[in-house]
C-alpha cells in the first residue's frame, strides 16, 4: 500500500488529540491513519523508529541537550545513545513502585517470569487463569500459547477456554514487569530477551493501526481500554528495570519509546465510553502516570494538564455519597480506591500533590472505612456482586490498610488491621449503614471470633454490569467461618456456556432472598432502599430495607440483632396479587455432610451445622400460616474464583401468596456451640394480628407488624 512519510504520520497521531478535544467510545473518529507497522511485505525498518523517536522525546526537555546536539548533527545513533544514558542516569522523577536500589522477586513472581519464555513454551501469565499446579515447584503452571513450532501464536485458545476475559488479557502483558524485575535482581539478560521477543512478536500481531480510528473490533480490544492502560503503566517500570542491560540496545529503546507514545495516545483518542466506570479511572490513571514518569515526551505537559483534571472529576464520580464505588462491587471499590492512593502517592513524591483537588482525600476515607467495615474479622471477603473473593487475601488486604493508615492516620481500625490487630485500636462502633448504595453492617466485635452480618440491598438504577439481582441478600461470619457464602460469579461470560454459568451464579434464587417463581429479580426493579436504622439500648440493632422486587411484589426486609446475641429476619411479600409461590430461600456453607436439614412440619423449616470444631449455627424459619407451604433442600454452588465452585447445602420455603394480604415468614439465626446442643436448642415463633412473637433458647422478642 502507499504509505505516508513516517514523520509527518507521527506529528499527526501525537497531535491529533489535543487539550479540551472531546471523543466517542472506541473505534470512532474522522482520521483514517494507516497501521504504522505497514503490511507484511512493507515493515517499519528500524530506521524507521530511529527517525520517529527523535520526532516524539522533547529534545528541549532538561537533561537532553547532548541527545539534541548530536541529533542537529545527523548523528542519530550516538544521540540515541546518549538518550539511553540519559534513561539509565535520570533521577527527575520517582517512581514509588520500583525499587532499583534493593529489588526483591517473590517466588511467584519468578515463576510467572520463567514460565513466559520459549522454553517453557511461552506460558503466559493471564490473570484468574491457570492451567494447574506445577508439581515440581507447587506454584501456578500457566497456558501455553506456543503453536506448533514452539513460536507464539496470539490467536491461539489453550485449554478451549472461551470465556472473552481470557481472549482479551493476553494483551496486558501481565507477565513482562515480572521479566523486568528478575532481570533486575538476577542480572541474567535472558528476561530482556525475552520481554523483547514477546512484545516484537505482539507488535508484528497487531501493529499499531493509528490513535484516532482503529480498523477492527480485534485492534480495540489490542489498543484501548484496560489493556492499553496496564501496558502504559508496566512499560514505564519495565524501562526502569531494564534500561541498563547491554541487550535493550538503542534500537529497541527508539521502538519501545514510539509505541510507548502509541499507546497513551491511543488511550486518549478512545476513552471508554462510561465515564464513571472503573475502566475510565484506569485510563486516566495511565495518562497521568504518563505524564509524570516520562516527562521527556512531547505531549507530556498535554497528558498532564489533561490527567490532572480527569484525576479531579473521578474523584468525584468514582463514589457515591456514602463512600461506595459506583458499581458496588467490593472488588472493584478496592481497586479503585488504591487507583486514587496510588495516584496521590505519585503526586505526593514528585511535587504534584498542590495539583490535586483540596478535598481529594476526603472521597477516599469513607472509601476505606467502607472495607473496613464490610469486611469479615478473618481477613476475608465475601463474594458479593463479581468479587472473587481469593484474590483478596490476608496479606493483600493487610498491605491494603497500610496504605490507607498512611494516608488518615487518625481512622480507627485501619492501622489497628494493617498490624494485625498489633498497633493502634478497633473502631469503637459495631453496626455500620451505606444506606445510598445499600451495604449494612452488625456485629457483635472486632476480634477473629466475632459475629457479623453484612446485608446487602443495592440501589442499582444505573444498572451496573457488576451489580447482581440478588437485593436482600446477606453473608454471616463467625469465628473464622463463612455460613453462608456468596454465590460469586465464577465466570465473566464469553460464549453462550459462559454466559450461561455467569447467569447461573447471579441469580436470584441462588442468593438468601426472596423470589416470586423463582425468577430473578429484573434489572430495573434493583432499587435496594433502607426503611429504618434502630438500635436500641438493650444492644439490640435493627436494620429495615425494601426492594420492590417484582411487578406484583414488593419486598420488606427486617434484620434484628437481638443483644448482639441472634438474628431475627422478618420477610414480607407485599402487593395486591395472588401469587402461586412466593420463595425463600438460604444458601449455606460448604460441607455438604456439615449442613443437617430441619423439617419441623406444620409451617416450619431449616437446618443447621454439624462442625466438629464447636462452631456452628441454626436456621429455623417459619411462615405465617402452614396452608400450601411447603419446604425443600438441595445442593448448590458458590465460586471464589473465576472458574471454580464449591458445593454447598441449601433450604428453601414456599408459600401461595394470597390477594391483598402480605406474606410474612420469620426466620430465627442462632449461634451454637457443639453440634450436639441443637437438640436441647428451642426456638419458636407465632404470628398475631399486629406482632411476631418470639421464644429463642428462653429469650422472648417480639417483632411487630
Amino acid at each position: 500500500m502507499k504509505r505516508i512519510p513516517l514523520i509527518i504520520l507521527c506529528s499527526l497521531l501525537l497531535f491529533a488529540c489535543i487539550k479540551g478535544e472531546k471523543h466517542d467510545s472506541p473505534g470512532t473518529g474522522d482520521i483514517d491513519l494507516p497501521i504504522s507497522g505497514g503490511d507484511d511485505d512493507d515493515p517499519v525498518q528500524q530506521s524507521d523508529y530511529t527517525a520517529l523517536v527523535f520526532e516524539v522525546i522533547n529534545l528541549d526537555y532538561p537533561g537532553l541537550e547532548t541527545v539534541k546536539r548530536l541529533h542537529s548533527e545527523g548523528k542519530d545513533g550516538q544521540a540515541l545513545n546518549a538518550l539511553r544514558e540519559y534513561y539509565r542516569s535520570r533521577n527527575n522523577v520517582l517512581n514509588p513502585k520500583v525499587n532499583l536500589v534493593n529489588p526483591s522477586l517473590s517466588a511467584g513472581e519468578k515463576n510467572i517470569a520463567d514460565q513466559a519464555c520459549r522454553e517453557r513454551g511461552y506460558r503466559l501469565y493471564i490473570k484468574n487463569y491457570a492451567e494447574g499446579t506445577d508439581p515440581s515447584t507447587g506454584l501456578p503452571l500457566y497456558w501455553s500459547f506456543a503453536d506448533a513450532k514452539g513460536d507464539l501464536d496470539w490467536n491461539k485458545n489453550p485449554g478451549g477456554i472461551t470465556e472473552k476475559q481470557f481472549a482479551i488479557q493476553r494483551h496486558r502483558h501481565h507477565w513482562m514487569e515480572n521479566q523486568a524485575k528478575a532481570y533486575r535482581v538476577t542480572g541474567d539478560d535472558r528476561y530482556v530477551d525475552y520481554i523483547i521477543d514477546i512484545y516484537s512478536s505482539w507488535l508484528k500481531a497487531f501493529p499499531f493501526p493509528g490513535a484516532h480510528k482503529l480498523s477492527s473490533r480485534e485492534f480495540r480490544d489490542q489498543w484501548t481500554d484496560l489493556q492499553a492502560s496496564d501496558r502504559v503503566m508496566s512499560q514505564i517500570n519495565i524501562l526502569q528495570y531494564c534500561v541498563r542491560s547491554d541487550h535493550f540496545t538503542t534500537d529497541w529503546l527508539a521502538l519501545y519509546l514510539v509505541e510507548f507514545a502509541n499507546t497513551v495516545e491511543s488511550i486518549r483518542c478512545n476513552p471508554y465510553a462510561t465515564e464513571s466506570s472503573n475502566h475510565r479511572l484506569f485510563e486516566v490513571q495511565a495518562v497521568f502516570t504518563a505524564a509524570v514518569l516520562m516527562p521527556e515526551f512531547k505531549n507530556a505537559s498535554i497528558w498532564l494538564e489533561e490527567g490532572l483534571e480527569n484525576v479531579a472529576t473521578q474523584v468525584k464520580l468514582q463514589f457515591r455519597s456514602d463512600g461506595v464505588q459506583v458499581e458496588m462491587d467490593p472488588s472493584y471499590h478496592i481497586t479503585v480506591l488504591n487507583n486514587f492512593y496510588e495516584i496521590h502517592q505519585l503526586a505526593k513524591q514528585n511535587g504534584l500533590l498542590d495539583r490535586l483537588p483540596a478535598d481529594y482525600t476526603n472521597y477516599l476515607r469513607s472509601a476505606a472505612a467502607f472495607v473496613r467495615d464490610i469486611m469479615y474479622t478473618n481477613y476475608s471477603m465475601d463474594n458479593f456482586n463479581d468479587t472473587r473473593s481469593v484474590s483478596w487475601s490476608k496479606s493483600v488486604l493487610k498491605r491494603n490498610f497500610g496504605y490507607w493508615a498512611e494516608m488518615f492516620p487518625d481512622e480507627p481500625g485501619l492501622k489497628w488491621f494493617a498490624t494485625e490487630r498489633g498497633q493502634g485500636s478497633a473502631p469503637e462502633h459495631l453496626s455500620a449503614s451505606y444506606p445510598v448504595s445499600g451495604y449494612y453492617v452488625l456485629r457483635d466485635g472486632w476480634e477473629k471470633q466475632a459475629m457479623m452480618l453484612v446485608l446487602k440491598n443495592n440501589d442499582n438504577a444505573r444498572g451496573w454490569w457488576h451489580c447482581q439481582p440478588d437485593n436482600g441478600t446477606f453473608g454471616l461470619y463467625r469465628n473464622g467461618r463463612r455460613f453462608t457464602p456468596d454465590a460469586g460469579s465464577y465466570s465473566y461470560g464469553g460464549d453462550a456456556g459462559d454466559n450461561a454459568q455467569r447467569a447461573d451464579f447471579q441469580a436470584t434464587k441462588m442468593h438468601n432472598t426472596l423470589t416470586v417463581g423463582l425468577a430473578n429479580i429484573p434489572d430495573e426493579n434493583a432499587r435496594g432502599r433502607l426503611v429504618s436504622e434502630n438500635h436500641l439500648d438493650d444492644g439490640t440493632d435493627i436494620f429495615i430495607v425494601a426492594n420492590d422486587s417484582y411487578s406484583n411484589l414488593s419486598h420488606r426486609r427486617q434484620v434484628h440483632f437481638v443483644k448482639r446475641k441472634f438474628f431475627v429476619i422478618l420477610d414480607e411479600g407485599i402487593g395486591g396479587s395472588a401469587i402461586p409461590s412466593v420463595e425463600l430461600s438460604f444458601h449455606l456453607c460448604d460441607g455438604v455432610g456439615d449442613v443437617a436439614i430441619d423439617d419441623y412440619g406444620n409451617g416450619a423449616y431449616g437446618a443447621h451445622t454439624v462442625f466438629s470444631d464447636g462452631n456452628n449455627m441454626v436456621f429455623k424459619t417459619f411462615t405465617q400460616s402452614a396452608d400450601g407451604f411447603a419446604g425443600s433442600n438441595g445442593e448448590s454452588w458458590y465460586s471464589d474464583a473465576i472458574g471454580q465452585k464449591i458445593q454447598r447445602r441449601f433450604y428453601r420455603v414456599s408459600s401461595p401468596k394470597s390477594a391483598d394480604s402480605p406474606l410474612r415468614f420469620v426466620t430465627v439465626i442462632c449461634p451454637l456451640g457443639a453440634a450436639s446442643g441443637f437438640s436441647s436448642a428451642d426456638i419458636s415463633a407465632s404470628f398475631s394480628a399486629n406482632a411476631v412473637n418470639l421464644n429463642v433458647n428462653g429469650t422472648a422478642y417480639s417483632i411487630a407488624l
